[in-house]
């Protein structure tokens, strides 16, 4: 089954899930950490954005961490139709302001009629660039260049090589992701592309952009089902708190969100030191 038709399958579930799950939403406050360390100060005021792949748009806490302290224009395009309606969902307010826009576009065409240096911020998370081929990439990292303004910046996640001693190409189950968001689909089998640190490297290079940190998230070892069991803890006392958990309820809640924020932290310190042991690669890079 194609990627587009496996997250329109998902995509009711998808936007609630990650803006709820408690690992994933410490990891995309750390990716808001990161990205803001790397903002770009725009000429006219507000920071131009393009997500490719947006999917149903960045987690809120990543648009709340940022929008906080930057004005922000953000321009999300996805493969997936019913991606693109949980977006215009979840972003309707900052779409009725103007500050946000999302449209259904191939990332490899999507492109091609953006004008020159229309984005400070070009980014595209979550291994997102692992479901194109290896040749697809270089037009787009050449578009990527050419949206950009000078000195703007790119983010780019890309599934790492070395994670489960991946091959380059090698069939990717989103069985898993399906399962988290309780729904069930036939076939959710899509090739995956991977990458070493060195060869996003050179794509950027060949596209005219200087890589200056590759982050991982997700390193092997430890505890492989630590996110599923921080979910089901997650869930339980949830679930405690609908039926009038009380104080000690909320208390745990509070202690398990720092719990999971101190192993996302850690797992970014290894990511750091060791990007060839993560489960995904994000490159931060600069057009020159």
């Amino acid at each position: 089954m194609d990627v587009a038709k496996v997250y329109d399958k998902v995509s009711e579930a998808y936007s609630e899930f990650y803006n709820n799950d408690i690992y994933s939403i410490e990891e995309d406050r750390l990716i808001a950490q990161l990205l803001m360390s790397r903002m770009p100060t725009a000429p006219d005021g507000a920071i131009r954005i393009a997500d490719l792949g947006c999917g149903a748009g960045w987690p809120r806490v990543i648009w709340d961490e940022i929008s906080a302290s930057h004005a922000l224009h953000y321009d999300g395009c996805d493969i997936s139709d019913g991606m693109i309606e949980q977006a215009n969902e979840a972003y309707a307010p900052e779409m009725t302001a103007g500050h946000a826009a999302f449209r259904q576009a191939d990332i490899r065409t999507a492109l091609s009629n953006v004008p020159a240096s229309s984005y400070d911020l070009v980014v595209s998370l979550h291994g997102v660039f692992s479901h194109l081929r290896h040749e697809e990439l270089p037009p787009i990292m050449a578009e990527i260049q050419r949206i950009l303004r000078p000195g703007g910046t790119c983010v780019l996640g890309f599934y790492s090589r070395f994670a489960d001693c991946r091959a380059p190409e090698h069939p990717r189950v989103l069985d898993h992701e399906c399962r988290q968001l309780g729904t069930a689909v036939d076939d959710a089998t899509v090739t995956s592309i991977t990458y070493t640190a060195d060869e996003v490297r050179q794509l950027f290079a060949e596209a005219g952009m200087t890589v200056d940190t590759i982050q991982g998230f997700g390193v092997e070892g430890g505890d492989p089902d630590i996110h599923g069991k921080l979910v089901e803890r997650q869930n339980a006392l949830d679930a405690r708190d609908e039926q009038g958990g009380g104080r000690a309820v909320r208390e745990a809640q509070r202690a398990l969100r720092n719990e999971a924020r101190e192993i996302v932290e850690a797992d970014a310190q290894l990511g750091r030191k060791n990007p060839e042991r993560a489960h995904e690669i994000m490159a931060f890079a600069r057009r020159k």
